[in-house]
């Protein structure tokens, strides 16, 4: 099959899906506006700079379908009407509605009611955006599963039992913006609070951030946290594997958080590194059931919530090649000729 993945900027579910695509035999290529983490994962790239030259590159595109990535949501509408009737996948890696905690704006319904077909990273995440928008379009789960490539058959270091990594997005703000009595939007991405607590109980923290990040207003170091400005996503991999735990969650709890099953929570447990979860429900949940990670309760006695993590480690250690990209896309696969026959019937 002939997949196009269209972006704005190409993070790691999108290269994860499109290496286990091409590993299994499909033609894949890009369209967005930042060149791919792992160039292995293409058979082409195409730089987009305008909404007319992203249409004018779908129309001209060899693609079967159209796989769609948010943010933002406009891309799925824009997409559909220059794909000349071949369908489009929209793949909502996040509900913005959640994520600003309003209504949906009109490029999110757009997104929703464009796409021939949806594909969500948790289950709850589907049920929320299915309440919320009330569409009858297919849809499925595809969790954000690492690459063969990317989880080394063994893991020779030890890690260090009292540190904690954190890596992806991460912000040094921390605004509170009122929307009313009962509502508010936070800056979920400031850990200073959870960093603070770790440091306050002897454990070092180390942050890995998916952006550059301004070291003159680094208020982490202000609570002994150490910030690393951003790595090659396959070093990034390599430097966590000396952690004991990896952090997944926020300082206070969400919806938008507690749907998610967020890219990191995969990349730790690919690296030997024991999730731990804070206020993110479903992670908590899948860490829980697999025994794979601990759920924290609160921010007290981490020492002791965490005296299990060893013991953890090691199921996580026999599991972890489970989780696996390319053993689990024929369903995405399976997923797109579904959404073809109804779309290309109508």
């Amino acid at each position: 099959m002939r997949i196009c993945h269209i972006a704005e900027q190409f993070c790691s579910r999108v290269c994860k899906i499109a290496i286990a695509q091409k590993e299994t035999g499909h033609d894949v290529s890009f369209i967005g506006e930042a060149a791919p983490l792992h160039f292995g994962s293409i058979s082409s790239f195409t730089v987009i700079f305008t909404q007319e030259h992203l249409a004018q590159e779908v129309r001209r595109a060899q693609a079967d379908i159209f796989h769609v990535h948010n943010t933002p949501d406009w891309l799925v509408k824009a997409v559909k009407e220059a794909s000349d009737g071949r369908p489009v996948i929209y793949d909502c890696h996040d509900l913005q509605s959640l994520r600003t905690m309003q209504e949906p704006d009109v490029d999110e319904k757009n997104a929703f009611a464009y796409a021939d077909g949806i594909v969500h990273p948790s289950v709850p995440q589907k049920i929320e955006a299915q309440n919320t928008h009330g569409t009858d379009t297919p849809a499925m789960v595809l969790p954000s599963y690492m690459n063969r490539c990317c989880v080394p058959a063994q893991i020779p270091i030890l890690p260090a039992v009292k540190t904690i990594c954190y890596e992806g997005g991460l912000d040094f703000g921390g605004q509170v913006i009122a929307r009313g009595p009962n509502m508010f939007t936070a800056d979920i991405r400031n850990l200073m609070g959870i960093v603070k607590a770790f440091t306050d109980q002897d454990f070092q923290f180390f942050l890995f951030s998916a952006k550059p990040f301004p070291l003159n207003r680094n208020i982490y170091a202000q609570v002994g946290g150490v910030v690393f400005q951003p790595l090659p996503y396959l070093d990034m991999l390599k430097a966590i594997r000396v952690m004991g735990l990896g952090f997944v969650g926020a300082c206070f709890a969400t919806k938008y958080m507690d749907v998610a099953l967020p890219n990191k929570l995969f990349e730790y447990i690919s690296q030997g590194v024991v999730p731990v979860i804070f206020n993110a429900q479903e992670a908590g949940e899948f860490v829980v059931v697999n025994k794979m990670g601990i759920m924290l309760k609160g921010m007290e006695n981490l020492s002791g919530q965490l005296a299990m993590a060893s013991e953890i480690r090691q199921n996580l250690m026999r599991k972890r090649h489970e989780f696996i990209m390319e053993d689990h896309i024929q369903s995405l696969i399976d997923f797109y000729e579904r959404v073809s026959e109804c779309t290309l019937s109508i």
